[in-house]
C-alpha cells in the first residue's frame, strides 16, 4: 500500500522537476528582418515547436539560419530543434524499417550534439529525451517484427534493438555512477534526477521488443518496477514520480498483475489531490494535467481491455469533470475517444455518439475528429444509427466517400431518410444527392447516366435549397458530356433546359453566371475553337466570370493553334499562337493579381486554380513542334513551387513541363540534375513523384533509341538510371495520397518489366517464377521496388491483377512464404474450382476463366510457391497437401500439350517424392510417360523430367506401403 504524501508547495516540486517551461513573454516575431535573429529566437522557435506550431518552427529557423549571423548558442539550439523536426518525419514514415533507420540517424546526432555541447541546455533537453527516442526507435523494431514473416529478419531486428537498449541503459548507468557523489548544484539535481528516471523508463521501452512470455522480457518488466519503485522513494515530490506510476502500471499489466496496475494508475491520478480545488475541480496547472491525463488514459483502456465498460467510462468522466480544462491536456482528446470506445462496447449507442459527436466538434480537421466519424459509422450499422441526426450523418458520408463509395452511397440514402420531415429536409437531400452524384462520376469510367439522376433529383425536389443552383450546374455539364460522348437531341435539349433554370431560377447566383459559359464549352466539345473563344471575349469585364473567360478565350486559340500544328498548317497557326499567347498572359497576370482582391476563401481557390491553369496552357503551347520555345516554359514556371508548395498536382505538373522543356532542347542530364537538386533539397516534396516519373520515361525512351543503334550495353545503363526514377515516382504517387491505384501499377509493370531484363527471365518462357530459380536473380530491388508498388495500389483499390502481379513479384525474390499468402487470398476472393465438379469433368470455374484467364497461371504458381514454401514451414504437411491438391486439379485439363499443363505434372511428382512418396510419384511417372514419350516437351521441360525420373530410379519401394513409406536408396 503506498502512502499519501504530503503536500508542500507545488511550485516548489515542478521546478525541482524541470517542468516550468520558457515563457513565450514578448518573443519577437517571425516577419523580424535577419540581422536580428538570435538566441531569443531559437528559444522562441522551441516553444513554436513545443505548442504543435512545427511548420513555424522550422520556417523560423530556415529565416535564423539564412541570417548567417547566428550566435554559438543560437546555432545550437536551431541544430537540436531541426532534429526534433526530422524525428517527427520520421515517426510518420510508413514503412517499419525506413521508419527505424531515420530514427536510428536522429538518435546518433542527438548523442553527438550531447557530446559536443555537455554544459548547454540544449545538450540536457537532448540527453532527457533520448529514452523517448529509444522508445520511438523499439516501437519501429517491434511493428517491424510484427510485419516479418521472415524468422532470420526477425532475430536480425531483435538483435538490433537488443544492441540499442544495451547501448542506452549502459549509458545511463555510467552517468549516474560519474554523477553520484557531484550533484549539489540544482542544475547538476535536475539532470541526476532525469537519469535516475530515465534508467527503469528505458528498460521498459526495451521489454517491448519480446513477445509475452519470454523470460527477458519479463526480466526488463521486473527490473523497471524495481527502478521505479526506488526513484519514487527519494523523489517522490516530483512530477516524474507520477509519470513513473503511469510506467510501472504498464509493466504491471504486461506481467498479468491486473489489481497492482489498476493500482499504480490510481495512485498516479491522485497528483489531482496535491492541488487545491475550487468546487469539484482541482487547480492544477498544465504540466499537472497533462501528467494525470495519461495515467487516466491508461486506466479507461485497461478498464475496457478488462470489459469492465462502465469502470472505464466512469474514470474518463471524473476526468472531465475535475480536471481544468480537460480537452486541452496533452491525452484529453484521446479520453474521450477511449471513453467512446467503452461505451460501444457496452452498447450505449447514445453515449457513444454523443462522445463521437464531442471529437468531431473539437477536432474537425484532425485525427480525433475522424476517430469520431470513424465510431459514428460504426454506429450507423447498428442498433444506435438513429442517434445520429441527418446532417452529421452526411458528413459522415463524406468521410467515407474516398475510401469506401458503396458504403458512404448507403450513408447518403440514409441521411435523406433522416432528414425527411425535418427543418433540414432541403440542405440534407440537396447535399446528398450532390455527393451521390460526385460518386458516381469518380467511378472508372464515370456513371454519367446516374450522375446527371442523381443531380436533376436533387435540382427537381428541393429547389429553394440553398445549393440547389449547384444542382442544376453539375446537371448542366453532366448533359452537355453526355451530348459530346453521344449526340443525341435529348441530352442537348436537358441540357439547354438545365441552363434557363439556372438563369430564370437563380440569375444572381455565381453558377448563373458561369452558365454563360456554357456555349463556350459545348463549340469547344464539337472542335469549334474559333466559335468558342469569340463567345469568351464577348462576356463582359463586369461579369462574375470574365476572368475564367479570358482565360478560356486563350485556352481555346491555344487548342486551334495545337490542332493546326498537328495538320502540319504551321503557317495558319502562327496567327493563333500570338492571340492565345497575348490573352493566356494577361489572364494569368489578373487571375493572380485577384487573389489578393477578394477575402471569400472560394473565389480565391477558383483564381488560383484557373491562374495556374493559363500557366499550363502556356506551357504547353511553347512545347508545340511548331512553336518551340522550351526555354519560355522555365518563365512560366517562375515562382509555382513557392506558390503552390501544398499542392502536389500543381507541383508534379509544374516539374514535368520543366523536365519537358529541358528534354527538347537535348538537356535530359541537366532535367535529371534539376530532378536530384529538388530531391536534395526537399526529400519530401510533392512534386517529386511526377517529375520522378517525368524524367524516368524519358531515360526509358533514350535506352530504346540506343537499343536500335545496336548500343546494348549503353542502352542497359540507361535503363537502370530509368529503374531508379519510376521507383522514385512510384513511391512518391504512393505517399502523395492523391493518385490512382492505376497511376501506381502502371510504373509498378514496367519495374517488373524491367526486372525479368535485368534478371535474364527467359524471354520465351511463362513471365512467370515458375521454371525459374531466385538462385539465379541478380536484381532483386527491381522485383522488390514493384512488389511496394503493387502492395500500395492494392491499399487504394482491389484488383485481382494486382494480387496477381504481387504474388510473383516475391515468387521471383524466392519468398515463397509471402507468395502463397498472397494467392490464398486471391482466391478465397476468386473461386477458380468448382467443387461439384466430378472426373472426368474440369475441376475449374469456366465462366470465371473466361473473364479472367491470368487466373489459371496464378493458379499454379500458388501451387509452386506452397511446394517451395513446405520445407521451410512448421507445418510442412499442411503446406505439401494444399500444393498437391492444386497439380492434382491442374494435370485434369484434357489438353496435355499446354504448358500449363506439363508445369503441372513435372510438380505433382515432385511434390510426392518431397514428401516420400515415392510408390505413388513412381506410378505418376509411369502413368505419363505410357501416354506421351517425349516428356516435358511441349513446355521445355525435357532435362527436368530426364532428372527427376533418374532421381526416381534411385529409389526402392516396399509394395506393403501403399505408397506411404518412404523409399531408400539402393545399394
Amino acid at each position: 500500500m503506498r502512502s499519501r504524501l504530503p503536500a508542500p508547495s507545488f511550485r516548489a516540486l515542478l521546478v525541482a522537476s524541470g517542468a516550468i517551461p520558457v515563457a513565450l513573454g514578448a518573443a519577437p516575431a517571425l516577419g523580424q528582418s535577419q540581422g536580428v535573429l538570435g538566441r531569443d529566437d531559437a528559444v522562441f522557435a522551441r516553444e513554436l515547436y513545443r505548442r504543435g506550431w512545427a511548420d513555424l518552427a522550422e520556417r523560423l529557423c530556415d529565416t535564423i539560419e539564412k541570417g548567417g549571423k547566428v550566435s554559438p548558442d543560437a546555432a545550437v539550439g536551431v541544430k537540436a530543434l531541426h532534429l526534433d523536426l526530422r524525428l517527427d518525419l520520421a515517426k510518420n514514415e510508413a514503412d517499419p524499417i525506413k521508419r527505424k533507420d531515420l530514427i536510428k540517424t536522429v538518435l546518433q546526432e542527438k548523442e553527438d550534439l550531447i557530446h559536443q555541447y555537455p554544459a548547454s541546455k540544449e545538450a540536457e533537453e537532448a540527453s532527457n529525451s533520448l529514452p523517448d527516442v529509444y522508445r520511438t526507435l523499439g516501437e519501429a523494431i517491434t511493428v517491424a517484427i510484427q510485419k516479418e514473416a521472415n524468422v532470420g529478419v526477425v532475430a536480425q531486428l531483435q538483435k538490433e534493438g537488443e544492441q540499442f537498449y544495451s547501448q542506452a541503459e549502459q549509458k545511463l548507468k555510467t552517468r549516474i555512477e560519474e554523477m553520484a557523489d557531484d550533484h549539489a548544484t540544482p542544475e547538476k539535481e535536475r539532470v541526476y534526477v532525469s537519469l535516475l528516471y530515465n534508467l527503469p523508463r528505458t528498460l521498459y521501452y526495451h521489454s517491448l521488443l519480446y513477445p509475452a512470455g519470454e523470460w527477458k522480457k519479463k526480466d526488463l518488466l521486473e527490473k523497471a518496477i524495481l527502478g521505479f519503485q526506488q526513484f519514487g522513494l527519494d523523489w517522490q515530490d516530483t512530477l516524474l514520480n507520477y509519470e513513473g506510476l503511469v510506467l510501472t502500471g504498464l509493466a504491471e499489466k504486461e506481467l498479468g498483475r491486473n489489481e497492482d496496475a489498476l493500482g499504480d494508475f490510481d495512485a498516479a491520478i491522485a497528483l489531482c489531490e496535491r492541488f487545491d480545488k475550487d468546487k469539484d475541480v482541482y487547480l492544477l496547472n498544465a504540466e499537472a494535467a497533462d501528467t494525470v491525463s495519461g495515467a487516466v488514459l491508461q486506466k479507461v483502456l485497461f478498464r475496457t481491455e478488462l470489459k469492465d465498460y462502465a469502470g472505464a467510462v466512469a474514470a474518463a468522466r471524473k476526468f472531465f469533470t475535475t480536471v481544468p480544462d480537460p480537452y486541452q491536456t496533452r491525452l484529453g482528446l484521446a479520453i474521450l475517444a477511449a471513453q467512446a470506445d467503452a461505451q460501444l462496447a457496452a452498447g450505449d449507442a447514445k453515449a457513444a455518439n454523443e462522445a463521437a459527436q464531442k471529437l468531431v466538434e473539437l477536432d474537425e480537421r484532425g485525427r480525433w475528429g475522424a476517430k469520431g466519424r470513424e465510431i459514428q459509422a460504426k454506429l450507423l450499422g447498428g442498433a444506435g444509427g438513429g442517434q445520429i441526426d441527418a446532417a452529421n450523418t452526411l458528413k459522415i458520408a463524406g468521410s467515407l466517400a474516398g475510401r469506401d463509395p458503396e458504403r458512404a452511397l448507403q450513408v447518403c440514402h440514409q441521411a435523406i431518410a433522416a432528414a425527411r420531415g425535418t427543418d433540414k429536409e432541403a440542405s440534407v437531400g440537396v447535399e446528398g444527392y450532390l455527393l451521390i452524384g460526385s460518386i458516381f462520376l469518380q467511378r472508372e469510367p464515370p456513371w454519367y447516366f446516374e450522375a446527371a439522376l442523381a443531380f436533376d433529383t436533387a435540382a427537381e425536389r428541393w429547389p429553394k435549397a440553398e445549393k440547389a443552383p449547384e444542382a442544376v450546374y453539375q446537371s448542366m455539364l453532366t448533359y452537355l458530356h453526355l451530348n459530346t460522348e453521344d449526340k443525341r437531341p435529348w441530352f442537348k435539349k436537358r441540357a439547354d433546359d438545365r441552363l434557363k433554370s439556372l438563369s430564370t431560377l437563380y440569375p444572381n447566383h455565381l453558377r448563373a453566371a458561369y452558365a454563360q459559359l456554357a456555349d463556350g464549352t459545348q463549340l469547344e466539345a464539337e472542335g469549334k475553337f474559333q466559335e468558342a473563344a469569340e463567345l469568351y471575349q464577348r462576356i463582359q469585364p463586369g461579369s462574375a466570370v470574365y476572368l475564367e473567360a479570358q482565360y478560356r478565350a486563350g485556352n481555346a486559340y491555344f487548342r486551334l493553334a495545337r490542332k493546326l500544328c498537328l495538320e502540319k498548317k504551321e503557317g495558319e497557326a502562327a496567327q493563333w499562337v500570338k492571340q492565345a499567347e497575348t490573352l493566356l498572359k494577361k489572364a494569368q497576370h489578373d487571375l493572380e493579381a485577384a487573389v489578393k482582391g477578394t477575402m471569400d476563401l472560394e473565389t480565391q481557390s477558383r483564381y488560383e486554380n484557373t491562374g495556374f491553369q493559363a500557366r499550363v496552357a502556356l506551357a504547353q503551347m511553347y512545347l508545340l513542334d511548331c512553336v518551340n520555345r522550351p526555354t519560355e516554359v522555365l518563365k512560366v514556371l517562375e515562382g509555382v513551387d513557392d506558390r503552390y508548395a501544398n499542392d502536389a498536382e500543381k507541383l508534379a505538373a509544374a516539374w514535368g513541363f520543366r523536365i519537358s522543356a529541358l528534354e527538347k532542347q537535348g538537356k535530359l542530364d541537366e532535367a535529371v540534375a534539376l530532378l536530384d537538386s529538388l530531391i536534395k533539397k526537399d526529400p519530401e516534396s510533392r512534386a517529386i513523384g511526377g517529375a520522378a516519373g517525368q524524367v524516368a520515361r524519358a531515360l526509358d525512351k533514350r535506352a530504346d533509341d540506343l537499343f536500335k543503334q545496336g548500343k546494348a550495353r549503353e542502352s542497359d545503363d540507361q535503363l537502370k538510371r530509368a529503374a531508379v526514377y519510376y521507383a522514385m515516382s512510384g513511391r512518391g504517387l504512393a505517399k502523395s495520397g492523391t493518385a490512382r491505384a492505376s497511376d501506381i501499377d502502371v510504373i509498378a509493370n514496367r519495374l517488373f518489366a524491367l526486372g525479368l531484363h535485368f534478371n535474364e527471365v527467359p524471354a520465351e518462357g511463362l513471365d512467370s517464377f515458375v521454371g525459374w530459380q531466385a538462385s539465379k536473380m541478380r536484381e532483386p530491388n527491381l522485383w522488390k521496388a514493384a512488389e511496394e508498388l503493387y502492395s500500395a495500389a492494392l491499399q487504394l483499390a482491389p484488383s485481382y491483377q494486382n494480387m496477381i502481379k504481387l504474388g510473383r513479384s516475391l515468387g521471383f525474390q524466392g519468398r515463397f512464404a509471402d507468395a502463397t499468402a498472397v494467392y490464398g487470398r486471391l482466391f478465397d476472393s476468386e473461386p477458380i474450382i468448382d467443387v461439384n465438379a466430378k472426373p472426368p469433368k474440369s475441376p475449374f470455374n469456366g465462366q470465371l476463366l473466361r473473364q479472367k484467364n491470368e487466373l489459371y497461371l496464378a493458379y499454379l504458381e500458388w501451387g509452386v510457391a506452397a511446394e517451395e514454401a513446405a520445407p521451410k514451414e512448421q507445418d510442412q504437411t499442411e503446406m505439401f497437401v494444399r500444393a498437391g491438391t492444386i497439380f492434382d486439379n491442374l494435370v485434369r485439363i484434357p489438353e496435355p500439350t499446354a504448358k500449363i499443363f506439363w508445369h503441372a505434372k513435372y510438380h505433382q511428382i515432385r511434390n510426392q517424392m518431397a514428401q516420400g512418396k515415392y510408390p505413388e510419384a513412381g506410378r505418376l511417372m509411369r502413368d505419363i510417360e505410357r501416354m506421351n514419350p517425349e516428356l516435358g516437351a511441349p513446355a521445355g521441360l525435357q532435362n527436368e523430367f530426364k532428372t527427376l525420373k533418374n532421381d526416381l530410379s534411385k529409389k526402392v519401394f516396399d509394395g506393403s506401403t501403399n505408397g506411404t513409406k518412404q523409399g531408400i536408396e539402393k545399394k
